[in-house]
């Protein structure tokens, strides 16, 4: 749940106007610095991720790493 709360400040900043590369590049960038998730601008799976905030955190959830680069659960 805080996962959710955290992604929704994000995502609202980011989704105030109109969502496009730009924007999903660098959100993709900061998912990447908070939570340790890379996602690649080439994935074919970044429309399902980038679907709404729950499936981005149902994303991060299950890829997520720890500074030491273990996977956290």
């Amino acid at each position: 749940m805080l996962l959710r709360r955290h992604l929704n400040v994000h995502v609202c900043n980011v989704m105030s106007s109109r969502f496009d590369s730009i924007d999903a590049l660098e959100l993709a960038m900061a998912i990447h610095k908070t939570f340790g998730v890379k996602i690649a601008a080439d994935d074919e799976a970044n429309k399902v991720i980038f679907h709404s905030v729950a499936t981005l955190a149902s994303h991060i959830a299950a890829h997520r790493t720890d500074a030491q680069g273990e996977v956290n659960p």
